[in-house]
């Protein structure tokens, strides 16, 4: 409503009018066409934008940034799922205030947005100012368009000594980026002063593309403590309502804190439904991706107030015979499911005939079906993966098989060699062909993830339900450790757990690599859980590693959370604690999460924590057995993936299950962009803090 009082800009996207209920809201808003988010536009021209197509949405994206900044608004997320741009004009609009603020030219000390785009101040000391935020995020924005991927360690430090260039830029693209990323906010270049730089000069002479007239009030808030949100429990922001008039369509324009993009299949095109009014999305720490089906979309869809859990997905289904309208709402995905018929087929995955019936789950490359062996009936996972060259290039070697295996098959495979151990998701079958191979799973009945299980238990798990899932998360690594593999990506998600039981299951060996004692240079997993030593150094070691991830899984399990700057500060001086927890469960935390990897409790000595030790006496819990040939490659330099430059590293998590089914039973991985975001290149988008890094050269 701010960003659009006064004279239409035509670079931000118009509010219409909008409608408060009690648990909900809806909005209006513009519906340009034809249209799609510039996201989807790189890949539609190769993966990455000519300078020229650049320059144009870089201006259009800065001038929409300052004339928010006047109307007192902070828009906190721009990046390009945030950007619609007509493919035949290049004409932008900037969208989705939902992780923005009121401006004010005083201190920010929390942040809503997307990490890729994120200002390294905020990750550096907590804190951070309105329009030197923006100008990073345009710098990240514009890489990202040029580069086709995000910066990487290695071009940030390139960037900050001014000695990085890109072979086919020109000299003063390169400058502007290295103007905008730099880490010290004072070294920026002024948002105002970007469409002035050298690089527009020639096209956009100084008075020539419109310049935001700045007045008095501007950038301005009387009590400048006043501005932004105070982050409070229970307490809510309301809006009157106002009539501003009517459209013929919207796109997904809404976003939480949790940064949604627009999907592929959410972007306006010639199937568009005349209407579509979203209402109020309620995400918790990870991105969702909602999907709309393209081809038979009703002629209005009304999606109303969705709740979702950390790194859910709801898919939205429908079918031939859809009605008119089309409303859903908290239970409708339930129901629509009810109505269809999952449609079962046969398959033969060496030499057993496998009934695949309910998809549980999709991703980029590859889908997740429930299955029946129909020689003894056992109700098993069918992952079916495509073979894009991505897949292809991603083989390992691993010990003991002669040809190179898909990463996934062959770390779940070492995993699950020798004496079955069942906090470890079983490895059944596989079966390989030139275009996709399937992976045969164990399907734990019932079960669930475990950040699923933490929402289902309000919000948080009590000490004793965290004791049980880290301690059979801690076994599991170790044993993982012991036959060879480094998961790598040990977080709530990645966990199953039967909830009347509590035993719990590692899942989803797509993001790891082959064990070693050397050190790592490579880094694929969650942004959330990636220890300090990878972001500071460029390197880090496995076990310690490890127990930083567990670390933040027993904190965001007891604590409701992640931990936040303030929380590793305490952390890191030994000073944390939490009201309601003990102070051993406390000692622990502290122990798994120093900054330091030599000041961290070794990943074998977590079980023999006194935290443990009043439940799991030093013989109780079954500790693996060393052995000399544990966590020893005999050339530590072969294990691990060799990441070519230029090579970018896509992730994406494919399946989402229920209760009844197997969850996230899959990471896909390609080749490698630094920090984590939504980047979708060929068939595939990245999920939200993902973090996955290019090896130096």
């Amino acid at each position: 409503m701010l960003a659009c009082a006064g004279e239409h800009v035509s670079e931000i996207i118009q509010f219409l009018d909008w409608q408060d209920y009690l648990d909900q809201y809806f909005m209006v808003l513009e519906c340009p066409s034809p249209c799609m988010d510039v996201t989807r536009f790189r890949k539609e021209n190769g993966g990455r934008l000519t300078e020229d197509m650049a320059l144009e949405i870089m201006g259009q994206a800065t001038y929409a940034a300052e004339i928010c900044c006047q109307r007192g608004v902070f828009h906190g997320d721009i990046k390009m799922s945030n950007l619609l741009i007509n493919p035949d004009t290049l004409e932008v609009k900037m969208i989705d205030f939902g992780c923005g603020d009121l401006f004010k030219t005083s201190v920010y000390k929390v942040y809503m947005g997307t990490w890729t785009y994120t200002c390294p101040e905020y990750i550096e000391w907590g804190e951070y100012y309105g329009k030197p935020a923006t100008v990073y995020s345009l710098g990240v924005l514009l890489f990202s368009m040029v580069c086709g991927k995000f910066p990487t360690y290695f071009d940030r430090v390139q960037i900050n000594e001014k000695s990085w260039s890109r072979d086919g830029l020109t000299e003063e693209c390169c400058n502007l980026i290295k103007a905008c990323l730099q880490n010290n906010p004072k070294d920026r270049i002024e948002l105002e002063e970007i469409r002035s730089n050298k690089w527009f000069l020639d096209k956009y002479p100084a008075d020539g593309y419109p310049t935001p007239v700045h007045t008095e009030s501007d950038d301005v808030i009387e009590d400048p403590d006043d501005a932004g949100s105070d982050f409070k429990d229970d307490v809510e922001v309301l809006l009157q309502r106002t009539s501003v008039g009517s459209v013929s369509g919207v796109v997904n324009l809404l976003c939480h804190p949790a940064s949604v993009s627009l999907a592929e299949e959410e972007i306006v095109e010639d199937k568009v439904p005349s209407v579509v009014i979203l209402a109020s999305v309620s995400l918790v720490e990870e991105e969702i991706e909602e999907k709309i089906v393209e081809d038979k979309v009703p002629s209005v869809v009304i999606l109303a107030s969705v709740s979702l859990a950390e790194e859910e997905i709801e898919e939205k289904i429908v079918e031939d015979k859809v009605p008119s309208v089309v409303i859903l709402g908290r239970q409708s995905e339930e129901k629509l499911v009810e109505d269809q018929k999952p449609i079962v087929r046969i398959e033969e995955i060496n030499g057993r005939c496998y009934e695949i019936g309910r998809k549980l789950g999709e991703g980029g490359f590859g889908t997740v079906h429930e299955g029946t062996c129909l020689q003894d009936g056992l109700k098993v996972a069918v992952k079916i993966v495509k073979k894009t060259q991505y897949v292809k290039e991603d083989y390992i070697k691993i010990p003991g098989h002669p040809e190179p295996l898909p990463r996934e098959v062959g770390l779940q495979m070492l995993a699950c060699a020798g004496e079955h151990v069942s906090e470890i998701i079983q490895f059944l079958d596989w079966q390989d062909y030139s275009d996709q191979y399937f992976m045969v799973l164990e399907c734990p009945s019932p079960c669930m993830d475990v950040t699923r299980f933490r929402k289902e238990n309000g919000g948080r798990l009590t000490e004793e339900m965290a004791l049980e899932i880290m301690g059979q998360a801690t076994y599991a690594v170790e044993i993982c450790c012991q036959r060879g593999v480094f998961h790598r990506d040990i977080k709530m998600s990645n966990l199953l757990i039967n909830p009347d039981t509590l035993e719990v299951k590692i899942i989803d060996f797509g993001c790891g690599d082959l064990f070693k004692t050397s050190v790592y240079k490579v880094y694929m997993g969650t942004r959330t859980h990636t220890c300090p030593e990878y972001i500071d150094w460029g390197e880090y070691y496995g076990k310690p590693a490890t127990v930083y991830s567990l670390g933040v899984l027993l904190f965001s399990m007891v604590c409701g959370k992640f931990p936040t700057y303030f929380d590793r500060v305490q952390i890191n001086e030994k000073s944390w604690s939490r009201n309601g927890l003990t102070e051993e469960c406390c000692n622990l935390i502290k122990a798994c999460l120093q900054k330091n990897p030599k000041d961290r409790i070794e990943l074998d000595e977590i079980l023999n924590h006194k935290w443990f030790l009043d439940k799991y006496p030093a013989d109780g819990y079954p500790t693996p057995v060393h052995t000399e040939s544990d966590d020893v490659i005999e050339d530590p330099d072969d294990a691990g993936s060799d990441f070519k430059d230029d090579v970018e590293v896509l992730l994406q998590r494919t399946s989402v299950g229920s209760v009844s089914g197997v969850v996230n039973l899959h990471t896909l991985v390609s080749g490698a962009s630094d920090w984590e975001d939504l980047i979708r290149q060929d068939s595939f988008e990245l999920a939200s803090n993902r973090i996955v890094e290019i090896q130096l050269n």
